[in-house]
């Protein structure tokens, strides 16, 4: 450490002139060691993740200098968590999914689960060998549809020839269907009177789709709160939301700015949540996936009722006329979930 010299020093003398030296420590660098591999991971896939029941993911690692990492074994594992979409052109929309039952805790406040609480683990440490090129491939299945979106975080691990673990990780959207519902109403409103709202439909980029079924629904919430007295003089308070639906309050389809205005009337008092949805008729629900223990892929969907095109075409009493319009009604509901 060098000290500055003083104004007033010593007349004669190098070291008054030039300052003062004071050494207070040293160190020495025994080791450092620079990555030796870089590698990247991401799903095959440039497409849109809509529902998928699994997710092929690409691996490539090579060497800083040039060339393949051989033969090299790496981990893969996978979490996904639930997320709000962001769409910085609809900033006064609301685009988040609708919430669950709550219950309140002994202070009296809600409960609401936390984006650690919703995080779930989908792979863990997936094992897989690259080839001769470096690459490598392995497939996260078995994936839940998700009832809104999720975000996907991909990781990929290994061991450079010093040792080091290192780790690359790549983040992508789960996404429910492939068309977004937003919503926009005022904060509050009295009872009976006109409440004026805006749904919203967006493609997974953010642009606006005309001709949108969209159909929004009014929840109530209500909330019982219950005080109970302990020992010392001391009151605990347990409360129970249940949700009342009351129906539908507005449905249309979107204009050409993938809006749809309504005015509503709401008579319950209280806490009323508003839910926009994309619905189309030819597109049945599918309320939850999984596997049966034999391995078999197995879906549960909605229930409809009626006589189903195979049993149609066995009949052979199809006239063209009633064939094209099934078809074109086939195209449109292939258009809305793509």
């Amino acid at each position: 450490m060098r000290m500055p010299p003083a104004k007033n020093g010593n007349a004669g003398g190098d070291d008054d002139a030039g300052g003062q030296e004071l050494e207070s420590g040293s160190f020495r660098v025994e080791e450092f060691r620079l990555p030796v591999l870089q590698g990247s991971v991401a799903p095959e896939s440039k497409e849109a993740l809509v529902a998928p029941a699994s997710v092929p993911v690409q691996l490539q690692v090579g060497y800083v200098s040039g060339g393949p990492a051989a033969s090299l074994p790496v981990r893969v594992s996978a979490t996904v968590r639930g997320i709000t979409p962001d769409f910085p052109d609809y900033g006064g929309f609301s685009f988040d999914a609708p919430r669950g039952k709550t219950t309140a805790q002994g202070n009296g406040e809600e409960d609401e689960p936390s984006s650690a609480d919703t995080m779930r683990v989908v792979a863990d440490k997936l094992p897989a060998t690259l080839s001769r090129e470096g690459t490598g491939r392995v497939v996260i299945d078995k994936l839940v549809a998700p009832a809104r979106p999720e975000q996907l975080l991909i990781e990929a691990s290994y061991a450079d020839p010093n040792g080091e673990i290192q780790t690359v990780q790549h983040s992508s959207t789960l996404w429910p269907a492939a068309v977004v519902a937003g919503i926009q109403a005022e904060r509050w409103v009295s009872v009976d009177r006109a409440l004026k709202l805006q749904a919203l439909a967006l493609d997974l980029h953010g642009k606006p789709l005309a001709g949108m079924p969209l159909d929004v629904k009014a929840l109530a919430r209500i909330t019982t709160t219950t005080r109970k007295r302990m020992v010392g003089g001391f009151y605990t308070y347990d409360s129970h939301t249940t949700v009342k639906d009351l129906g539908t309050v507005c449905t249309g389809k979107s204009d050409a700015r993938g809006l749809l205005a309504c005015t509503a009337r709401l008579t319950q008092p209280g806490e009323i949540e508003l839910v926009a949805s994309l619905e189309h008729p030819g597109i049945v629900r599918v309320y939850d996936s999984g596997r049966t223990e034999d391995g078999r892929l197995c879906l549960i969907m909605e229930l409809v009722e009626g006589t189903d095109l195979r049993a149609v075409l066995d009949q052979d009493k199809l006239e063209p006329r009633q064939a094209l319009m099934i078809v074109q009604q086939i195209c449109e509901a292939l258009q809305f979930a793509h």
